[in-house]
């Protein structure tokens, strides 16, 4: 009896051994639940998980345009600001570094939009003069005056809080449009996307 078991065994002991080794070829990787929702992410959605941003901040490196992602960024920053005097500094400092004819990493957004841009930084900086001017002669006014100046440069401030909108909209476009399918075709979005797409089992 027992040398009429022992094919049957012998056969147990390859199928047991050919699934350990398929089982140690794909190695120990548990994926979270943002990874396996990978295969299926939106641009918007890699743009708020740092773990993926940081790939596809890479993949931009290596094509020289990185300036994009970090313009996209900045102006999501920039629309959280609430000082008004903080807003206007950082508006500069956006339009300067991305914005600017000069400019040392400059994206690429059309004239209209950014002569817009333009009008409404010269407008704020025409109506910050103004308020300076205003408050050098009202610091002896009265408690209930300064609150009415205070509302008054709320919304002044307004119109500045959404200068970049259409230009980050922009951007973000251009983005989906062109380097992101990239990313999805390179090295690195199809190790992301392969490791989503894996079932383990226990």
């Amino acid at each position: 009896i027992d040398i009429l078991l022992r094919p049957r065994k012998r056969k147990r002991d390859v199928q047991c051994f050919l699934v350990r080794d398929t089982q140690a070829q794909a190695g120990p990787s548990k994926l979270s639940s943002r990874d396996a929702n990978m295969l299926h992410s939106s641009l918007e959605e890699v743009l708020r998980d740092q773990k993926h941003l940081a790939t596809f901040r890479a993949f931009l490196r290596s094509e020289f345009s990185e300036e994009n992602l970090d313009f996209w960024l900045a102006c999501e920053a920039f629309g959280q600001i609430a000082s008004p005097g903080e807003r206007h500094r950082q508006a500069e400092h956006i339009y300067q570094e991305f914005l600017h004819p000069n400019a040392r990493r400059e994206v690429n957004v059309d004239q209209c939009t950014r002569e817009r841009i333009q009008s409404c930084l010269a407008l704020q900086q025409q109506q910050q003069k103004q308020q300076q001017q205003q408050q050098k002669q009202q610091q002896q006014q009265k408690q209930q005056q300064q609150q009415q100046q205070q509302q008054k440069q709320q919304q002044q401030q307004r119109p500045l809080a959404r200068c970049f909108e259409e230009a980050q909209r922009n951007i973000y476009l251009l983005m989906e449009r062109d380097p992101w399918p990239r990313f999805l075709g390179s090295g690195a979005g199809l190790s992301l996307r392969q490791k989503a797409s894996t079932v383990w089992y226990i």
